[in-house]
């Protein structure tokens, strides 16, 4: 049997910009013959800090 290889990506929000890393990462994986794999979620128990650093980054863009 077979074994493909396989890829996983995780995305916290279905923003414009994580849609277009999910096509650029679909479109590679296909050229590479590996199957993707995308979640939606993330972290269940976040870093505090890196909650409060990510949501400024993203209110100051």
């Amino acid at each position: 049997m077979e074994h493909s290889i396989k890829a996983g990506l995780m995305i916290t929000s279905a923003s414009d910009y994580n849609m277009e890393i999910c096509r650029g990462a679909n479109e590679a994986c296909k050229e590479l013959g590996i199957e993707l794999v995308i979640f939606f979620g993330g972290s269940v128990d976040p870093n505090v800090e890196f909650v409060q650093s990510s949501d400024y980054q993203k209110a100051n863009v």
